[in-house]
């Protein structure tokens, strides 16, 4: 029943007029850009790549373990609803490699590029859904500029080419939105059934999905009045809604079981996600930097006339159509307030919401302004087309040739084999494999940099970092000032023997750890990508020691 009202839905949309062939058209140049970066990062065709993302192998390995993954799953900072549809989707070819008696690692790779291919059809589901929102509240010129919008954001663009949640979260936002705004037209118990199973799976998505469900029970206050002239509470009562709520509550633990199965584990993650640190210093609504952060994350993943149009959107109310407004405007300004602070791919989420925004603010201008201005605009639009497909090409484009990969070739080709190298956490100082070159720990020893190996890498993502605090002022006698441990990761500050090696080594002390700088590699990033590929450093030991 549902896939024949979704063929119907579709068959609609892409029924040959003008509209649905500008709608194919952008939906052409949004997967032409996300499908562009789909092998970035996976060993595809080469042997000494590895996975560049930090959080995607966490979704790869569910997906790639599942069915066993549920019970095994002790890491629940991210819901499992993606990574078990991805694995259940994948079973087939999981059993057929089975058989072929495949190894792990080649299965591996056909998960996590099938897994990409899955979030870029999300991705452009995104787009498409966004078309659909925008004409329901507004018309159809709405609709399709906000879906141009979408499909020309930075990081949703990258979003989409990575077996990440944000794209995917994007994608059942604005579906369970569609749906609860089609509560207006039809509340039947069906449709709220199908609406808490959409925001079940939000949730089971990204947690932060939840932030969705407020405007669910506006509209749904909204139609109740509309309806029966009745109090807030008697619309809290409600069957429907109480059906909407309960099947959202089990659709999102059937997806993340985790949750019942191990509690403990479940509550020490959200522990654990709550005092990583980054954006603790922004969560203070009277800091003006709380504000500051959130405009520059916004323009980071989309660009500066997206960012003047969206604010537009949010700053008067375009249409005075209150009924329809409220609730989207709403679900942004949380979205803003509770994540927008922390990273601008918190905000991906969002972009379809805000895509809409921006559109309606271009399209209720572009109606009030005399015949020259209007030219203006339009020349204006042109413009931003034209210099957002290029923006984001070159983006796809700083990508290739990663700096990670061509120093696992020198590695491989210029260090013998047996050397020990210090490419791991340095002490209490973590760092992680994607920000490092592959390197085969068959052929070589990998060290704890403070233990002297004959060889050590450091990267940009460490690196950088370090500079910033050997110089702020906040270390005494290398110890880091308690008062601001905030601003490092789980809120534990690097040891003394990790600030000391890194005075060391990046300024030429030699105290302790005297090494030369062998060979750097660097590329020059003129875009603010998400995971760019770093500068690396390779240091070989100079003393006898």
């Amino acid at each position: 029943m549902i896939y024949s009202e979704w063929k119907k839905y579709l068959f609609k949309t892409f029924n040959g007029s003008r509209v649905s062939k500008y709608l194919i058209c952008i939906l052409l140049l949004a997967a032409i850009l996300r499908f562009s970066g789909i092998f970035w990062g996976i060993p595809v065709f080469d042997s000494l790549v590895q996975n560049y993302h930090p959080d995607e192998p966490k979704i790869i390995k569910g997906a790639f373990q599942f069915p066993q993954h549920i019970l095994r799953n002790n890491d629940l900072r991210y819901p499992t609803f993606y990574s078990y549809f991805l694995g259940t989707l994948s079973i087939p070819a999981k059993i057929f490699f089975k058989l072929l008696e495949m190894p792990d690692e080649k299965s591996l790779i056909f998960v996590s590029v099938f897994a990409r291919f899955v979030t870029v059809l999300l991705g452009l589901g995104a787009v498409f859904l966004t078309f659909k929102l925008g004409k329901k509240l507004y018309e159809e010129k709405a609709g399709l500029l906000s879906a141009l919008f979408l499909s020309l954001s930075l990081y949703h663009i990258q979003s989409s080419g990575w077996a990440a949640l944000d794209a995917v979260n994007s994608f059942f936002i604005v579906l369970t939105l569609l749906l609860a705004y089609q509560l207006y037209e039809n509340s039947s118990a069906k449709l709220y059934l199908i609406t808490g199973i959409s925001l079940g799976i939000l949730i089971g998505t990204k947690y932060n999905g939840v932030a969705v469900l407020p405007a669910i029970l506006i509209l749904h206050f909204y139609k109740y009045k509309q309806n029966n002239s009745a109090s807030i509470f008697n619309a809290a009562l409600s069957k429907k809604l109480w059906l909407l709520l309960i099947t959202s509550v089990i659709v999102f633990i059937m997806t993340t079981p985790g949750v019942i199965l191990k509690p403990e584990a479940f509550k020490e993650s959200i522990s654990g996600l709550i005092n990583l640190g980054p954006g603790k210093k922004y969560r203070i609504i009277s800091d003006p930097n709380f504000y500051f952060s959130i405009i520059r994350n916004y323009f980071t993943a989309t660009d500066l006339f997206l960012t003047f149009t969206m604010f537009l959107g949010l700053i008067f109310p375009i249409r005075k159509l209150w009924d329809k407004e409220v609730p989207i405007i709403f679900a942004v300004i949380l979205f803003f307030f509770a994540f927008g602070a922390l990273a601008s791919r918190q905000l991906i989420a969002v972009l379809p919401l805000t895509s809409i925004l921006a559109a309606q603010a271009v399209l209720y201008l572009y109606k009030k302004m005399p015949t020259g201005m209007k030219a203006v605009l339009n020349i204006v639009l042109v413009l931003w087309l034209i210099f957002s497909i290029v923006f984001n090409s070159y983006a796809v484009f700083q990508r290739l040739n990663d700096t990670r990969t061509a120093a696992a070739h020198y590695i491989d080709k210029n260090i013998a084999a047996g050397s020990s190298i210090g490419a791991g956490s340095i002490g209490n100082y973590q760092r992680w494999s994607w920000m490092m070159p592959k390197i085969d720990p068959l052929k070589y020893k990998i060290a704890d940099p403070l233990e002297k190996p004959e060889f050590i890498i450091l990267t940009s993502y460490d690196y950088t970092k370090m500079e910033g605090a050997l110089l702020s002022g906040k270390l005494h006698d290398y110890n880091w000032d308690k008062n601001y441990s905030t601003e490092w990761y789980m809120n534990i500050p690097p040891s003394h023997d990790v600030f000391l090696f890194y005075e060391d080594i990046l300024n030429g002390k030699g105290n302790k750890f005297k090494y030369r700088l062998l060979k750097k590699f660097e590329k020059k990033i003129y875009i603010p990508i998400e995971f760019p590929p770093p500068q690396i450093r390779i240091y070989q030991r100079s003393d006898n020691i």
